[in-house]
């Protein structure tokens, strides 16, 4: 079954009706009907790019494992985006979802992948699937942790990534994709407190003379529960999941 553009044009000039009061007839058919436009042509480009994945699956379209309000939701997020890079994603999402994967049609992931950019997508891919960050693994063989020193991480995606790659380590930070775990080094507190002497007069406690012990402070870059089910939502067709 085709769709006629003009159809869909005609819904979304009929919906922008309410604010016909505040916008002016010019300004709506300049705008809605080439959002409209726009919408249609992602999802034309969103089409083979999640048969491919199906493909890859071995499988169909099976309507009956999306809900509806995963489908509405995905239709409103993914023909927003144009970049060929969180289309993929999206695609993986919903193709993942029709074979009915949980982590994947958990609709949150479709707002935090809806605020990715493609730097984004490709640091998390780094982090989470790469050889640079250590994976922990449980006694069922269970991915339950990805953890890199943050040093190791900012200077690695410096040199190979870029100057701004950073920056989406901030945006993933923010989504809850991965997390910031700092620690205090337990050597460096035990020599700290070896350096230290009470003034038998007065009782107060101060450095030794000539102490230089100082405490260590150490920040690793982890995965957060959020971060390891996109993971696996996002996760190839032809690579067997980790988990």
């Amino acid at each position: 079954m085709q769709v006629d553009a003009r159809e869909i044009v005609k819904t979304v000039s009929e919906m922008a009706r309410p604010f016909s009061d505040t916008l002016s007839d010019a300004w709506n058919a300049l705008i809605g009907d080439r959002v409209a436009a726009y919408r249609l042509r992602n999802a034309a480009k969103l089409q083979p790019k999640v048969m491919a994945d199906l493909a890859k699956l071995g499988k169909v379209m099976n309507p009956a494992k999306i809900p509806e309000r995963y489908a509405v939701a995905w239709f409103e997020e993914a023909t927003k985006q144009d970049e060929p890079e969180i289309q993929a994603l999206f695609a993986r999402l919903l193709a993942n979802a029709a074979a009915g994967d949980e982590d994947a049609g958990d609709r949150r992931h479709l707002e935090i992948v809806s605020r990715f950019t493609p730097l984004d997508a490709k640091v998390m891919d780094i982090f989470y699937n790469g050889d640079l960050a250590k994976g922990h693994v449980s006694q069922t063989g269970e991915l339950v942790e990805v953890v890199i020193d943050e040093w190791r991480l900012y200077q690695f995606l410096k040199e190979d990534v870029g100057n701004k790659a950073w920056q989406s380590v901030e945006h993933l930070l923010a989504l809850g994709v991965v997390e910031k775990r700092t620690y205090i080094s337990k050597d460096s507190v035990t020599r700290l407190l070896s350096d230290l002497q009470t003034d038998t007069s007065s009782g107060l406690i101060y450095p030794s003379f000539g102490s230089g012990s100082e405490l260590e402070v150490s920040a690793e870059i982890v995965s957060t529960f959020t971060g390891l089910s996109l993971m696996r939502a996002l996760s190839d067709p032809e690579k067997p999941k980790t988990v």
